[in-house]
């Protein structure tokens, strides 16, 4: 796995992990939530914490990655060369020249 692709899972991760600070913090704009919003963050600082020290952690010794729920570190395949073709899109127009659009 590359940094690059280290680095997208961990924001993926951290940014559920933060949702719900966001959510507390709309509290002061009046959005009446059960919860106080500095529980939420702390809530979710332990989170990001945990997940952040496991990965590297399993960076050195993967049998860490058990403590995030799979042993295996997540693996991200290369693009097919025809994605990374100017104008390629693998949806509705596959095979058409989107080029100008």
């Amino acid at each position: 796995m590359s940094l690059s692709d280290w680095l997208v899972s961990w924001l993926r991760t951290n940014v559920a992990a933060w949702i719900p600070t966001v959510a507390a913090s709309l509290a002061s704009y009046g959005v009446d939530l059960p919860v106080e919003p500095s529980s939420v963050a702390i809530v979710s600082l332990a989170v990001s914490g945990y997940y952040t020290l496991v990965r590297l952690l399993e960076a050195r010794w993967p049998a860490v990655g058990v403590l995030l729920g799979w042993k295996a570190a997540p693996t991200y395949a290369a693009a097919p060369a025809a994605a990374r073709t100017p104008g390629y899109h693998p949806g509705n127009h596959t095979g058409r020249d989107l080029t100008g659009l």
